[in-house]
């Protein structure tokens, strides 16, 4: 049997190659080859590095915490960039302790944007899931040179999920005169709108250590924030994909008058999938948690769409089921089927080829 894995990374534990490597070592009596997929968040950059064919470059930047780490993305001589938001804001940066919105800043990834740019990047690729920030891009518009200010007009700094609140004017045109002639892809991993019950605050946020009451601060802050932007470039925050991310969605759409798109068709129109597909008989696609935003243009709805209208076999595999999906043919859980979580979580790899050697194979022998 031809098979091709084509999974997620499994947040944390797994990257996407990864989870391909083990299926392909597990299931060694069929043909079974890996692509690396991402639908805009941690991989993205792993994802497209074939098809871009830029050079790494690294650099030094801030954390979500404000902590130097070493950065990175790609560039290509043509002056293409791929950026991904997670290498500077991710929640895989930060301790379980460590999480708060509140706090966390994009200002990383303002640093990286701005690098680019400095080198001559004149178009821009950047998948912005997986962060632990909900600051409405404040932080990395900071790194990149706009002015905040306060009710009394005094210059803010610093600016992370808490000073939502206190923005009430910005100055932001040297910044956009620098982005004459410059293109901005957003490769979205879902498709929420900024505000609300469904918006970036209160689906997100929990995720990223919020409690209750943070909130209900930061959904105030952004609400605030939202109102001072659009009396500049007009109300977008209703925009499916600008509730990604904290805002980034948001604020790309705004102040970089940035293209939001399905980060997964992104990628897979980029990997030229529906054309790849074509010789297997089987797809097995994957992600660590399948829950209430996998169909919100995750990863598993994208491939899912893309077999269906030509008619290949899909399954999936997962670390965690939260959501029933009924659409694959089969869907296998390493939760509760083989480990439990904490032992998934300690030992990702042999929990996942368990789960592929005792059940995964068996299904395809039948």
């Amino acid at each position: 049997m031809n098979i091709l894995v084509a999974s997620d990374s499994f947040k944390g534990t797994l990257s996407s190659e990864a989870v391909g490597q083990i299926v392909k070592e597990v299931l060694i009596h069929d043909q079974v080859d890996v692509v690396s997929i991402s639908d805009g968040g941690e991989g993205v950059i792993e994802a497209l590095k074939n098809k871009i064919n830029g050079k790494r470059i690294k650099i030094e930047i801030k954390d979500p915490l404000g902590r130097m780490i070493e950065g990175y993305y790609l560039l290509t001589d043509q002056g293409e960039a791929v950026i991904e938001s997670a290498v500077a804001c991710g929640l895989s940066l930060l301790g379980d302790d460590e999480r708060n919105p509140l706090l966390t800043s994009s200002y990383g990834l303002g640093m990286m944007i701005d690098d680019a740019l400095k080198r001559g990047a004149k178009h821009f690729v950047i998948g912005i899931g997986g962060t632990s920030t909900n600051d409405g891009g404040l932080g990395m518009l900071e790194a990149l040179g706009v002015k905040f200010y306060d009710d009394k007009d005094s210059l803010m700094t610093d600016l992370s999920g808490k000073d939502l609140k206190w923005v009430a004017r910005f100055e932001a045109d040297d910044f956009i005169r620098r982005l004459q002639d410059v293109r901005v892809e957003v490769a979205c991993d879902v498709d929420n709108p900024l505000l609300g019950d469904h918006g970036a605050t209160y689906t997100f946020s929990p995720q990223k250590g919020a409690t209750p009451d943070m909130c209900h601060l930061l959904e105030e802050g952004m609400v605030r924030y939202a109102d001072v932007v659009s009396h500049v470039f007009g109300s977008k925050h209703e925009l499916a994909g600008s509730g990604a991310a904290g805002g980034l969605g948001f604020c790309f759409v705004t102040f970089f008058s940035g293209i939001l798109k399905s980060g997964i068709d992104l990628v897979l129109d980029a990997l030229s999938f529906d054309d790849l597909i074509k010789k297997y008989d089987l797809v097995i696609t994957g992600e660590g948690k399948i829950d209430s935003q996998t169909s919100r243009g995750k990863v598993l709805s994208g491939i899912l769409n893309r077999t269906s209208r030509q008619k290949i076999r899909t399954i999936a595999i997962c670390g965690i089921m939260e959501t029933d999906v009924t659409d694959f043919e089969k869907v296998f859980s390493v939760v509760p089927t083989v480990s439990g979580i904490d032992e998934s979580l300690r030992d990702p790899e042999t929990s996942l080829r368990k789960l592929i050697e005792e059940h995964v194979k068996s299904w395809l022998t039948k």
